[in-house]
């Protein structure tokens, strides 16, 4: 597919320089991304970089519906594994570009932001959620696992919220994401274009940027999620997953028998690697979550739950994927250290590596 309309770049003069403008521009498809996209938005940032005049760097979305809902899984579904192989690592190695850029990058994101839309926005210097934000990583009902540097940043979230949304893949607001420090600013979508102007109205460095953005700060709502900070820190800090669904599954409490009910109609293979990938990464660097992250993806490929995921939830629409094993409690332990194994596509992301 040729990215062509599918994603804009712009530059905008400002007082002291440009300003370089990324738009996601596939409504149709809720702005999802493919290969030639990821491959496109990775080398414009790589010429913007090394520009004295770039100032500072925008992303946003087209439409208020979306700002993306993650990569194109039916391209992944349709094609062959070296494209998924290829798909993978230019996605990781757009993530970590983002993450190291040596200039203001500021992500407006807005509506449907999942997956893959996720990780071209989190790792800005400067992320401002629109108050319609809809967040969630919800790879594991799709025979998946949370990627794109999930095992990283989801680890700094308060408590295990971060096991928590990595698991039931449940879907937050905008307060819940400030909440979370997984965004800096809300404001209202209608504002993004306004927030720019004033941006190029400044030398754009990062504490300007900042000024400029907590101009439009508006006030936090209460956060629905932090009201459920003791619920899952008191079901989601058991170590391990059998008796974490064991203790669901006890308890009398309708969120807990809701959570039980989530987790169960998942993959029962994507469950027990997203926990155990979860507490391997508690020390992990980017670099390093992204690396053991890659190898999982190449793993997952030659497995059946991540297709059929695919197929159910995407291509065929029938919502009832047949899992394999159907039940947590039927998963080989064993066979999930088939997923961590380095294979063939092993790579490493160094933290120092600009990806020139």
């Amino acid at each position: 597919m040729n990215p062509h309309n599918n994603i804009l770049f712009y530059e905008q003069h400002g007082k002291n320089g440009m300003l370089g403008i990324i738009v996601l521009n596939r409504p149709a498809a809720l702005n999802a991304t493919y290969l030639e996209i990821t491959k496109a938005l990775y080398k414009k940032l790589c010429q913007w970089e090394v520009r004295d005049d770039i100032k500072a760097i925008i992303i946003k979305s087209n439409n208020e519906r979306a700002f993306c809902a993650g990569g194109d899984l039916k391209a992944i579904y349709n094609n062959s594994n070296d494209y998924a192989f290829e798909t993978f690592w230019d996605e990781y190695r757009l993530v970590h570009k983002i993450a190291k850029l040596s200039k203001p990058f500021i992500s407006l994101t807005n509506g449907i932001t999942m997956g893959g839309g996720v990780g071209i926005s989190i790792y800005a210097s400067h992320r401002v959620a629109a108050s319609c934000l809809s967040f969630a990583m919800p790879e594991t009902g799709i025979g998946f696992f949370p990627d794109i540097g999930a095992s990283y940043f989801l680890q700094n979230t308060p408590g295990h919220i971060g096991r928590y949304l990595a698991l039931t893949g449940r879907t937050i607001n905008a307060s819940d994401t400030l909440f979370c420090g997984l965004n800096d600013y809300v404001t209202e979508f209608n504002k993004f274009d306004s927030i720019i102007t004033d941006i190029t109205k400044t030398d754009m460095s990062s504490i300007s940027i900042s000024d400029v953005l907590q101009s439009y700060n508006m006030k936090n709502k209460t956060s629905n999620i932090e009201k459920l900070l003791g619920n899952i820190n008191k079901y989601f800090g058991e170590n391990n997953i059998e008796n974490i669904m064991s203790t669901l599954a006890k308890s009398k409490e309708d969120w807990a028998q809701q959570t039980f009910e989530n987790i169960n109609m998942r993959s029962a293979t994507s469950i027990h690697v997203t926990f155990k990938m979860l507490e391997q990464a508690k020390s992990y660097t980017l670099a390093q979550a992204l690396a053991v992250e890659y190898q999982l993806a190449c793993n997952f490929i030659t497995n059946s739950d991540f297709k059929e995921g695919i197929r159910a939830q995407i291509i065929d629409k029938d919502k009832t994927p047949k899992w394999q094993p159907n039940n947590i409690k039927d998963v080989n332990l064993s066979s999930i250290d088939f997923y961590f194994k380095k294979n063939k596509n092993d790579i490493t992301f160094s933290d120092s590596d600009k990806f020139n």
